[in-house]
């Protein structure tokens, strides 16, 4: 009676046990379902505005230019900086919980640029450059919460770039320069952090780049007229988003 006894304990106890495990596996795919429920595709709209940086080596790409001039000419003194301020619009369409489509406008800035041409005779010149970077890029972004309204996310896609590129003379006038402006499809990828200020507004951190924009200096040969730089882009980023729900 008293091994009757231990069964039926045992029994009872790997019922409750299937019991708890089968509430426990319920109440978890109860709350997948309202997860599930609680997530619509919807369009979202935003802005962003922050720091930009041109990555790549504006030195070397004018100095090997120059090394194409012949007759005693020769570029120096070549200087630039790296950083302006940038900004973007962006729209786009959750279409997943952790998927969407997004089409933005990135401005990534006006960069200046200087150096010096030597020619024959002691002759000597200088030259002030400027060149502004931005297009419209189309990503596919990811995203996943990480902890309660706080999620990561990252984007891969593709940037149709603009870039236009001017040189003068300084003092101006003397032998201004336009190289017409190119167009280019380049690689756009980057990150992000966002948070959940309110159900439909969330605040967004990111970095973003494009890489290879422009081409290389060129001062004379078969395309003088695409002297305009290949740089990456880079833009850090603060912005909001407003989503419709």
């Amino acid at each position: 009676m008293h091994k009757n006894c231990q069964a039926h304990t045992r029994k009872r106890s790997v019922t409750g046990s299937v019991f708890t495990l089968l509430s426990a596996a319920a109440a978890i795919a109860a709350v997948g379902v309202v997860n599930a429920q609680s997530f619509a595709p919807h369009a979202y709209i935003g802005g962003a505005y922050g720091v930009t940086n041109a990555q790549g080596d504006f030195n070397g790409q004018v100095s090997s230019a120059g090394q194409s001039l012949t007759g005693g000419n020769a570029l120096s003194n070549i200087r630039s900086d790296r950083s302006d301020n940038g900004g973007k619009f962006f729209a786009g369409y959750q279409f997943h919980r952790n998927l969407a489509a997004e089409m933005s406008y990135v401005d990534f800035g006006r960069f200046n640029g200087a150096y010096q041409f030597s020619g024959p005779n002691s002759f000597t010149r200088q030259y002030a450059a400027n060149w502004r970077a931005d297009g419209i890029a189309l990503d596919l972004v990811a995203s996943a919460e990480v902890m309660p309204k706080l999620t990561v996310s990252g984007r891969v896609g593709v940037m149709r770039s603009s870039l236009k590129y001017s040189h003068d003379t300084v003092p101006a006038g003397l032998d201004p320069f336009n190289a017409p402006t190119d167009h280019q499809t380049r690689p756009h990828f980057g990150v992000g952090l966002g948070y959940d200020i309110a159900p439909a507004i969330g605040a967004q951190l990111g970095w973003e780049r494009t890489t290879g924009v422009g081409r290389n200096f060129s001062f004379g040969g078969t395309d003088p007229d695409r002297s305009n730089g290949k740089l990456n882009y880079d833009l850090v980023s603060l912005g909001l988003t407003y989503r419709f729900r």
